[in-house]
């Protein structure tokens, strides 16, 4: 017989703020009613309470002992005058949702907001950094513990301009018009008129995909080479047609391509387990020859991330198809043999 597992009881967590708690918003409003009282002048009787509400002193009393057990709120009862009061500052904010996590749930909350402490100056940044912080604070021993053998290692961070990532994420909240000192390759920094349409996350970078008034056409924009942003006093709405999900369909990475499909094909010999163990975006299928090769197909919109992608393979492989790609990827390597002469 083998031993019997031990069953462990996995701890909750109630997440709160140190000077000022949340309550649960829209899901319990009974709850939010009775704080909104206790926060008025009293005093506050379960009676008086329940009369407001049209409810029993029992109901009163039963919920504001969850609001103690559930929401870690303070609530004194006075014995001799059968009142109730508060003890602290609390929130009732519709959007603020105060919710149960059990110790391995706050954890994994906690290593998603790690994961994105790349950006502190962006306000998804700022708040992972609020996340993180709260967290940590229910669980100090967060760091130490085993499961945090998932750790985030970069090899380069991306260096943004002081405040653009602040002023960019506002500009586009605000739907105003922005003047944009953008620097592009090889022409050196000029200024185009933008409106933002999104704003997209793509391996720790931050990019924005707006309509360009210079250009006359959507283009993506690394925030890296914003040197610096101006409003201006013209709003502007986002197009009902504009869909991220099918602007951002074709890429291998952020940039978009035209309309036309390359339908790629390589042929991978060395190390071909560094292509079969992912699938990568825009994939079509993967085909593992006899001889131990693979040949990956991918249907994409624009060829110049996934021909960077494939210069950094430490492995041979071969362009099958197209043949202008197969050309273009030929002459990167001859550029690159020629500048680094044996």
């Amino acid at each position: 017989m083998g031993k019997k597992l031990r069953k462990t009881k996995s701890k909750t967590i109630t997440p709160t703020m140190a000077h000022q708690r949340p309550l649960i918003g829209k899901i319990n409003p009974r709850m939010n009613k009775i704080m909104a009282i206790l926060r008025t002048r009293g005093p506050h009787t379960g009676n008086s309470i329940g009369r407001k509400l049209q409810l029993t002193a029992d109901i009163i009393r039963r919920t504001i002992h969850r609001l103690q057990s559930e929401q870690g709120i303070s609530i004194v009862y006075d014995q001799v005058h059968n009142t109730y009061r508060l003890t602290e500052k609390v929130s009732d904010h519709e959007m603020l949702l105060s919710l149960q996590f059990t110790e391995r749930e706050a954890r994994v909350a906690w290593l998603g907001a790690k994961a994105l402490l790349t950006c502190p100056e962006s306000g998804l940044g700022q708040t992972a950094l609020k996340v993180y912080e709260k967290i940590s604070a229910l669980l100090p021993e967060a760091d130490q513990n085993q499961d945090s053998i998932i750790t985030f290692g970069y090899t380069s961070k991306p260096i943004y301009r002081k405040g653009i990532l602040k002023q960019m994420l506002d500009l586009k909240e605000r739907r105003q018009r922005a003047k944009m000192y953008y620097e592009t390759d090889p022409r050196g920094p000029e200024w185009r008129d933008v409106d933002m349409l999104a704003c997209v996350v793509v391996n720790e970078m931050y990019y924005v995909i707006a309509y360009c008034h210079t250009r006359k056409k959507r283009l993506t924009f690394c925030a890296t080479r914003i040197w610096a942003l101006e409003e201006t006093s013209i709003t502007y709405e986002i197009p009902k047609t504009f869909n991220l999900e099918k602007y951002l369909r074709g890429n291998f990475g952020i940039v978009g391509g035209g309309k036309k499909i390359y339908k790629i094909v390589v042929r991978f010999d060395g190390r071909p387990y560094l292509v079969t163990e992912r699938k990568w975006k825009g994939q079509k299928k993967q085909v593992i020859l006899s001889n131990g090769s693979v040949e990956l197909h991918v249907h994409l919109r624009s060829l110049w991330e996934f021909e960077r992608w494939l210069k950094g393979h430490p492995g041979d492989f071969e362009v099958l198809q197209p043949f202008e790609f197969r050309k273009t990827v030929s002459e990167a390597g001859l550029r690159i043999h020629r500048n680094n002469p044996v």
